[in-house]
Order: C-alpha cells, then structure tokens, then sequence
C-alpha cells in the first residue's frame, strides 16, 4: 500500500475518533442539562413558595442562592462541551472527507 492510501486511511480514522467524541460529549451535555434543568424546577419551586413577603423572599434566597449559583455555573459548562463537541464534529466531518479525497486521489494516480 502507497503511502497516499495510508495517509488516507488514517485520515479517515482521526476522523471517526473525533465524530465518536463529539457523540459522546454531546451525550454527556444532554444528560448534565437534564439534571440541571430538574434542579432549576426545585430551585423554582423553593423560590414560589419563600416570595410570599420580602422577610420570606430574603430567606428563600439564603437558601437558593448558592444552588442557583452552582445551576448556573453548570449551565456555563455545559455550553462549553456544547461548543467543544460541535468543533469536533466538524472536525471530524472534514477530517473525514479529507481522508477519502486523499484516498482517492492516490488511487486514480497510482
């Protein structure tokens, strides 16, 4: 096998490897948004029930107020891997195309 085809070959597996993360960390994102989303609803609802009077509303924020932080921290982080994973998809997309084009650029030659 011509170097161009291996070259073509390895390519087209770089590629794989960096579909294959973006899958899984788009996977990983839906399940860490899911978990934050249900925190935000307890968060909400403890929220509903303290902003009855501002005595209460002031108390109700001792309370939420570090989960809150910590849902949006998460949040913050998840748009991070979001971002991550759609690079590496497109790498991979292009890195993949790339590889077959040298593949089969080396075959019509050789």
């Amino acid at each position: 096998m011509k170097d161009g085809k291996i070259l073509g070959i390895v390519l087209v597996i770089a590629g794989a490897v960096l579909l294959y993360f973006s899958h899984y960390i788009n996977t990983q994102v839906a399940e860490g948004r899911s978990e934050i989303s249900t925190g935000q609803s307890q968060v909400d609802t403890a929220t509903k029930l303290f902003s009855v009077n501002p005595v209460s509303k002031e108390v109700g924020n001792q309370f939420t107020g570090s989960a809150q932080s910590r849902i949006n921290a998460g949040t913050e982080e998840a748009n991070q891997y979001a971002e991550y994973a759609n690079w590496f998809m497109i790498g991979g997309i292009l890195t993949v195309v790339a590889g077959v084009g040298v593949f089969l650029f080396m075959k019509k030659r050789g």
